[in-house]
């Protein structure tokens, strides 16, 4: 999921598994926080500028 510096999300997506890809084409320009948790429950999170 993505979500803004408010925590609000804005985009969330379940995989199906593999390699996956969202678009951040509607995003506004802005700092994003994005958190991946895969299959075993391991989580991870980054931060996304978007200029």
């Amino acid at each position: 999921k993505v979500t803004d510096m408010a925590g609000k999300i804005v985009l969330q997506h379940k995989a199906a598994g593999g390699t996956e890809q969202m678009s951040i084409d509607k995003l506004t320009t802005g700092t994003y926080i994005v958190e991946i948790i895969d299959s075993k429950g391991n989580r991870t999170t980054e931060k996304l500028i978007k200029n």
